[in-house]
This record gives structure tokens, sequence and C-alpha cells, in this order.
């Protein structure tokens, strides 16, 4: 019974989101397991989610709820997504910072894939699939069995957690800029999964060229990375909590 009350409640936000036609498609492949590449519209954006899967609850958050709406603060003109998944988060950026460049850094193959579909025309939207880490070097992609959102650079993936034979170059951020010419990151979001502890405890170089930063912190998955995103943002005198993310910025608001 639990199982069935939480697929009519998974219509419901289907049905919100996207419209009958949407909804019931999206429905009726939850209930028989079928994961196949549909377009639909969300948020005002087409864009493409798999079925049976988490792209829905992902893009839904993002561009029906604005999760990142707290980070849209004065005009920016470089931000970096990383940890993009499929790119609702990117067209989220572009679509309220016209004057903006957004790299969204992806390392998951079956993510990329559908984050290029997303983005092909967005021209201010450069897809990379790349990884940010603290060392540039190549690191394994890894599944924590929770699906197309939880994947991971972290050797330990939690339980049942394995590697999914993707090797992926991994750059620092300074290194990241240095090939792509830039001076300063206007937004920095992050969400890789546990992977910003080892990235925020090697951020001495690049941290002061940050203007804000929104992060969605996993203590859950890695213990301390809540510590070392403190240590980090010391300089930042302002923050906000918006769900899971949070958002820190220098200076007054806007």
């Amino acid at each position: 019974m639990q199982a069935i009350r939480d697929w009519v409640a998974q219509a419901g936000h289907y049905l919100a989101g996207m419209g009958l036609r949407d909804a019931m498609r999206f429905a009726w492949a939850d209930l028989r397991g079928l994961q196949r590449v549909r377009e639909v519209r969300l948020g005002g954006i087409q864009l493409n989610l798999r079925t049976a899967s988490s792209d829905f609850r992902v893009a839904e958050g993002i561009l029906v709820h604005g999760e990142y709406a707290e980070a849209l603060r004065g005009r920016p003109r470089v931000i970096l997504d990383v940890g993009a998944n499929i790119g609702a988060s990117a067209l989220y950026f572009a679509h309220h910072c016209p004057e903006a460049t957004v790299y969204a850094i992806e390392p998951e193959a079956g993510n990329y894939e559908i984050l290029e579909k997303n983005v092909q025309h967005w021209p201010r939207i450069v897809p990379v699939r790349q990884a940010i880490w603290s060392r540039n070097m190549e690191r394994e992609v890894r599944s924590r069995r929770t699906g197309a959102w939880g994947y991971t650079l972290l050797d330990s993936a939690g339980r049942g957690g394995y590697g999914l034979g993707q090797m992926v170059e991994c750059v620092t951020i300074p290194e990241f800029m240095r090939q792509r010419g830039l001076e300063k990151i206007d937004i920095l979001k992050m969400d890789i999964e546990g992977g910003e502890k080892e990235i925020f405890e090697h951020s001495e170089e690049w941290m002061d060229r940050v203007g804000v930063l929104v992060v969605e912190l996993h203590d859950r998955i890695c213990p301390g990375c809540s510590e070392a995103f403190e240590n980090a943002v010391r300089g930042f005198s302002h923050r906000c909590r918006e769900g899971e993310k949070v958002v820190v910025w220098r200076g007054s608001r806007p």
C-alpha cells in the first residue's frame, strides 16, 4: 500500500509540474520501470528528462521551486556549475543571468549525454565533461546505488557502491580557470556528493576569486564536509540557507 501511495503522490508532482500528457507518460514509466528520454517543459524551460529516474525530482527543485534563487546576486558574468547533472541548474542560471557564461561540468557519461542535449540551444552554456578535484589527475566515476543524482569520485562510495569503469579527467579550479582564461568566478555552484571536502581542504589558492558560493554539503556521505567548507569560507561576510543548499557571498546584498 505504501508503494501505491508513493506512486500516486509522485504522479501528483508530475501533473503539477508538467501537465496531464507528460504526467501520464512519466507515471506509467515509473509503474513499469521503463527509462526513456522525454522532452518536457518545466518551469517555463524546455529540457529532456529520463523517465523512471531522479531527473524530474532534480529539475523540479531547481526550475519550479528555485533552489538556487539565493545565489543570484549582482550581474554575474562567469558561473561554474560543478556537478551539473543533466543541466537543469545550468539552464536556470543561464535563464536568469543572460550576461553570464555558464560552465556546466559533469563527469558521468549518461548524465553528460542528457546535459549536452539540454544545452545545445543555449550558446552561453558550455558543457564540459571533466571533474573538479584537489589535484590534476584521472579518477573513476563511482555509483552509490542512489540513481543518476548520486555519482561520486570518492573512493568510498558507501554501502554497495561500485566503480562504473568511467575514467574522467580531474582538474583543480585554478587549472580550470587557466584553461578557460578566467580571472574570477562570480557564482560557484557545487553539488558533488561528498567530493567537496577534498576541494575545500585545498582552496587557499582560489577562494578569494569567488564572489558567491552555493554548495550542498554531504556529511552523511563524507564526514567533515561542513568543517572543510566553514574553514574555507571564513572570508565571506554573509550567508543564508535554502533547503540543503548553503549560500555565502561577499559584501552587502545587491
